[in-house]
């Protein structure tokens, strides 16, 4: 939570671990660890992200995201071959 909570503009674990802990490449892997094989209860969380939505979308509200803005095509594209 400190790390989270920190003015830290970049929230990796790695990144909040060195800053909190100093350059520690065992605490590091230890967080990362604890992450990543924690088991974690989420049902309250999912609800109160729900309750979230709702109040910010309201009941008939609908959010699209629509990623096809860019066009995938041309030499200057990343990611594309001819």
């Amino acid at each position: 939570m400190q790390g989270l909570l920190s003015d830290e503009p970049r929230k990796s674990v790695e990144r909040m671990v060195l800053r909190l802990r100093g350059a520690d490449a065992n605490a590091v892997r230890t967080q990362q660890l604890f992450l990543s094989q924690a088991r974690w209860v989420d049902a309250p969380i999912l609800a109160v992200h729900r309750e979230l939505v709702a109040a910010t979308l309201g009941e008939e509200g609908v959010l699209t995201i629509d990623g096809t803005d860019i066009l995938k095509d041309g030499h200057e594209s990343v990611g594309v071959a001819r």
